[in-house]
């Protein structure tokens, strides 16, 4: 599920909520939709989250579509 993946990457990459959504141009309050599953990035913010966690976009949405 993307909003696990996303919330183990800021923690295994030691930044903060507030940190890691400066790096990447969005809010704490939508990192925090991200993670808890409530908003689904954009397009344009999972590349931006890919490049900020050193991982492939195709992996990070492995999951997110099945029937």
């Amino acid at each position: 599920m993307l909003s696990k993946k996303l919330q183990e990457l800021r923690i295994k990459s030691k930044l903060s909520m507030r940190k890691a959504g400066a790096e990447i141009g969005v809010t704490e309050s939508s990192m925090c939709l991200y993670e808890s599953g409530k908003r689904y990035p954009s397009s344009g913010v999972l590349v931006e989250l890919a490049k900020l966690y050193k991982v492939n976009i195709d992996w990070l949405l492995e999951g997110e579509f099945e029937d």
